[in-house]
């Protein structure tokens, strides 16, 4: 940092560079993807545990089928590590040109160069080893190796100017204008091959590789490139420091989006009354502060699409012959959308700020409502006529609303002992309003109409069927399942299927409130923090439980919960409503406490020593990991055998504090 030019001037530079090395293990978080369900976190919850690790001679052991490999070996035997490097560049500069107006500019580069390398050795199940019923090793593999480089350019500028100025004493006006350009650039590529006659070299000698056929290797490039740029302004205006007003805008463009709608005006306005400041507040002797807020505003978002989704768009497929030779082939991968356009989100509040006993009490309340329209979604389309049956395309729209409340209180104050407690309280409603747009292609206009849209799936062998959908009418991500009514004979009986929706029913996902509890007491040389918090009233559906208490799985070495022995129904497990569980829970987020030394060391202000726990415990009736699963994706409110637990931590520490 530096100032110049009579300290009208303070420049401020950074540089930072960041080098990780990395060893991976092959967990893959997306349950849609089919690798889902093969990688060695899956493998420990299916393996059982009466198999042996190794055979007398030291080898794995090893049975595979789906899902199904042992968890050491694939831990052990194959190698994936990368080496990341990230250079982040920036610097700010603030000028004030003359008394209330301050000029700024700030601009950063982020590059970063990533190397990546995987290796199954010949002897491994992904390295392509074929093993017999007894679980030794009956064919050498071919090995499989892989290298790939990934690197990415961020660069981003904003100019903003300020200016402030107070008018006749009372009238405090702030108005900001700007400019802000970012430019994002990805690229990458790689290539994978197979056929070794040794593993000394690792990923680290492609070309050792005996390749026999064009299966035995394959490569890949790829680069993307999209702009985002925006003009911006608000205004704050404030009266006697009793009326306040916002007045926001924003002018965005995005080259995500069609040709005929790239750019996009989101307006905002805020004004709020601190009613606390009136003189007829002042003699009441209740409120220390109360203030009256109310906003509305408009926001966009791109996030749901990648680049080019607007554009006609190729691949590569099969071959074709021409001029005695075969050429590469190419198909449409994906139609173009001229008028793709900003998802929009538009919301209201209210909120009441107050203070009362001298501020030993003080909180918020505030209801909020929003509809996000023009949803970025990918919808189906009739082909023929059309090149490509998918498209994506603005339709639909959803709604949230909800209660927001904070209550703090300074419980216990005195010269020993301090009780500072908060209690934090929230609602949300969530409904699908509609699933329905339009596309036009080539003067012709199609109407984009879905009343339901299949969602999440839930995974296992024999399952993999869909349990959500998308409904108007229905919050994101509900349910619709067969009706479980009880069992006969370890048959579970359902409602009889019919032609209609009868036999199915609804099951909303979404909590009725979470609640949070923190608190900070102090005792002398002692203090105490904890954070509790949870949620009443969301369902999830518990894939893991359905799929781990079937006692089926003994057929097949599967591991199973000791609820296998118990549970009624003896047949292979079936969707329905069965596996709906509540998703209520309390959880000790964190605690900690600590005591003050008094130091005879001159240069030691303080010396604290503490101990520390997160994820203490958590009190539910949920018969999975956790209750509190992802409530986002395709995979939302679903425990889908890739849910990873979460960490109990404890730690001991000391503070200095330094004169």
């Amino acid at each position: 940092n530096q100032k110049a030019i009579n300290n009208k001037v303070n420049v401020g530079l950074s540089l930072s560079y960041t080098n990780q090395k990395k060893n991976f293990i092959d967990y893959y978080s997306d349950a849609t993807s089919q690798l889902s369900q093969e990688n060695p976190f899956i493998y420990a919850l299916n393996y059982s545990p009466l198999l042996p690790v190794r055979n007398p001679d030291g080898t794995f052991f090893n049975i595979p089928g789906f899902s199904y490999q042992n968890p050491v070996a694939a831990l052990l035997q194959n190698t994936n590590k990368g080496d990341e490097n990230l250079i982040n560049a920036s610097f700010k500069i603030d000028y004030t040109l003359f008394r209330g107006f301050t000029l700024s500019t700030f601009g950063s580069i982020l590059k970063f160069n990533n190397s990546y390398g995987k290796y199954s050795p010949t002897n491994s199940v992904l390295g392509l080893a074929s093993y017999g019923s007894n679980g030794m090793m009956s064919v050498l593999g071919k090995g499989n190796a892989s290298r790939a480089e990934n690197e990415g350019l961020d660069k981003m500028i904003n100019i903003l100017g300020n200016y402030k100025t107070v008018i006749a004493t009372d009238h405090n006006l702030d108005i900001t204008g700007g400019y802000e350009y970012y430019d994002n650039t990805r690229e990458g590529f790689g290539t994978s091959t197979s056929g070794f006659i040794t593993d000394r070299f690792l990923f680290n000698n492609l070309g050792a590789a005996n390749i026999l056929t064009t299966s035995d290797i394959s490569s890949f490039s790829n680069k993307n490139n999209y702009l985002l740029i925006s003009f911006l302004g608000r205004v704050n205006y404030a009266y006697k420091g009793k009326y306040l007003l916002t007045l926001n805008g924003r002018y965005d463009g995005s080259s995500k989006l069609g040709k005929n709608n790239k750019w996009g005006f989101f307006p905002s306005v805020a004004a709020a009354w601190n009613i606390g400041g009136e003189e007829f507040m002042s003699n009441t002797g209740i409120f220390d502060n109360l203030k009256l807020r109310v906003g509305w505003g408009e926001t966009g978002n791109v996030e749901p699409i990648d680049p080019y989704n607007s554009l006609f768009l190729y691949k590569p497929t099969g071959s074709y012959y021409s001029n005695g030779v075969f050429n590469r082939g190419f198909s449409p991968s994906q139609i173009n959308n001229e008028d793709l356009k900003w998802e929009r989100r538009e919301m209201t509040n209210v909120g009441l700020d107050f203070a009362v006993l001298n501020n030993r009490l003080s909180g918020t309340i505030e209801y909020y409502t929003s509809k996000t329209k023009d949803l970025l979604f990918e919808y189906g389309i009739p082909s023929p006529p059309l090149p490509f049956d998918k498209v994506k395309a603005n339709a639909g729209s959803l709604s949230n609303k909800g209660i927001d409340l904070t209550l703090t209180g300074q419980i216990i104050r005195g010269p020993s002992v301090n009780w500072n407690s908060t209690v934090i309280f929230s609602t949300v409603k969530n409904k699908i309003i509609d699933l329905s747009g339009s596309f036009t292609y080539g003067g012709q206009t199609y109407a984009l109409n879905t009343p339901r849209v299949e969602w999440g799936v839930a995974n296992g062998q024999g399952l993999n069927q869909i349990v959500s959908y998308l409904q108007p009418g229905q919050s994101f991500g509900s349910f619709f399942l067969r009706r479980y009514t009880g069992d006969s004979s370890g048959v579970p009986i359902f409602v009889p299927r019919n032609p209609g929706s009868n036999d199915r029913t609804w099951i909303d996902p979404w909590n009725d409130f979470t609640f949070g509890w923190s608190n900070y007491v102090t005792y002398k040389a002692f203090d105490f923090t904890m954070q509790l918090r949870g949620q009443v009233g969301g369902k999830v559906f518990n894939g893991t439980f359905l799929n781990f208490s079937n006692i089926n799985r003994f057929n097949n070495n599967g591991n199973v919960l000791e609820d296998a022995l118990t549970s009624p129904i003896k047949t292979p497990p079936e969707i329905s409503d069965y596996a709906v569980e509540s998703s209520s829970f309390a959880r000790l987020e964190s605690a900690s406490i600590g005591y003050t030394f008094k130091t005879k060391i001159s240069a030691i202000q303080k010396l604290r020593v503490y101990v520390a726990g997160n994820n203490l415990f958590i009190i539910t009736n949920y018969r999975g990991y956790d209750p509190e699963v992802r409530n986002t994706g395709k995979q939302a409110f679903i425990d889908n055998l890739d849910y990873y637990p979460r960490t109990r931590s404890v730690s001991l520490g000391v503070n200095l504090t330094f004169e």
